[in-house]
């Protein structure tokens, strides 16, 4: 029996509730089962098998907030699943999905009182899409340009509904930053994570008073356009046409362009192997130009500073998610991984953070 207590949507989920959240439910068609794929920190993921009257099986991915209560308390605060719902009802249609698109959603809802969130999106596996290797790096550059370019300056004439100004929300930049010198402190006494002397030093630099906010608010400036917050490999699939298909909208925001574009370069390989692709990889990605709202494209130096500012912000992050995700193996080896690449990445790129503020 469906457990309905405490939810905005049933465990397992019905098709009475897919029907009355927006799903197009056939007739005779009925929930078959919801099975746990993921529970990360960002939300649960389940695959739930729909079966027809002929006994055919469709599937569909539902999400649902995490089950830790720090990550629902951050989520309530940041917003995150109402930024993610208002993604894919009010902005998802105008992605030019030859390039760059969405799943599909097919039903949704959220509690503005509780921050309770389920949203049912299109399987993609079951779509055809594949995952996003290493060697689509040149399309995912070109994607981000895509969205960027779509986006940028037209928040002056669409509504921004609960998007903040980047994704940590441009008002809380003086607070993120005490917390990330903080975390700093926990991330070089913890012995768990050893950066090497330059990129201790680099991060040293980024956490001087004053620094973290002030980069914060230099890729708050306008013109602003659409920000993923987390564009990368792991939140990326291609589809059968050779679009590519972006997922976890929840860190959705206005801000400068350079803040995804260093999250996904300095992310998108190994470090030897990005060093290599970095020159092809980074002339795939449009330069961004406003579609008759007036905004003028960046120039190259411009996107290459606000790019390095992007990397030290996204160094930032890791380093607070090092020290907050706890040791889970598979946590672990991801904060390293992206603590060694967003390092070095600004390291090879010249990122000073005093000059960037």
């Amino acid at each position: 029996m469906a457990s309905m207590v405490g939810t905005i949507a049933p465990t397992p989920l019905t098709t009475e509730w897919l029907a009355a959240h927006g799903c197009d439910v056939e007739d005779g068609e009925d929930v078959d089962g919801e099975e746990p794929m993921e529970a990360g920190e960002n939300g649960s993921i389940s695959r739930v098998a729909l079966r027809r009257r002929g006994g055919e099986t469709r599937t569909l991915v539902a999400k649902r907030p995490p089950t830790s209560p720090a990550a629902l308390s951050v989520a309530a605060t940041q917003q995150w699943y109402a930024r993610e719902l208002f993604f894919y009802e009010a902005l998802a249609g105008r992605l030019d999905a030859t390039t760059i698109r969405a799943p599909r959603r097919a039903a949704s809802a959220l509690s503005a009182a509780t921050g309770d969130f389920c949203l049912v999106l299109e399987d993609l596996a079951a779509s055809g899409c594949r995952p996003f290797r290493e060697g689509d790096a040149a399309a995912g550059a070109a994607a981000l340009g895509r969205l960027h370019g779509s986006f940028l300056g037209a928040f002056d004439a669409l509504d921004r509904g609960p998007l903040p100004v980047m994704p940590v929300h441009v008002e809380l930049a003086d607070f993120i930053e005490a917390f990330f010198v903080k975390c700093w402190a926990s991330v070089k006494a913890g012995g768990v994570y050893d950066l090497g002397a330059e990129a201790a030093a680099l991060v040293d630099a980024v956490a001087a008073p004053g620094v973290y906010a002030s980069l914060t608010r230099r890729l708050a400036e306008p013109p602003l356009t659409l920000l993923h917050g987390d564009f990368r490999a792991a939140n990326l699939m291609v589809d059968e046409g050779g679009a590519v298909v972006v997922y976890d909208w929840q860190f959705a925001a206005l801000g400068n362009g350079g803040y995804d574009l260093a999250y996904f370069v300095a992310l998108s390989a190994p470090v030897d192997e990005r060093r290599r692709a970095e020159g092809a990889l980074s002339a795939r990605v449009p330069r961004p130009s406003a579609r008759g709202v007036g905004a003028p494209a960046p120039p190259p130096d411009a996107l290459a500073r606000d790019a390095n500012r992007g990397v030290l912000l996204g160094l930032a992050s890791f380093v607070i998610g090092a020290a907050t995700a706890g040791d889970a193996p598979a946590s672990v080896a991801t904060h390293r991984a992206g603590l060694e690449r967003l390092s070095a990445a600004a390291l090879d790129w010249g990122a000073v953070p005093r000059d960037l503020v």
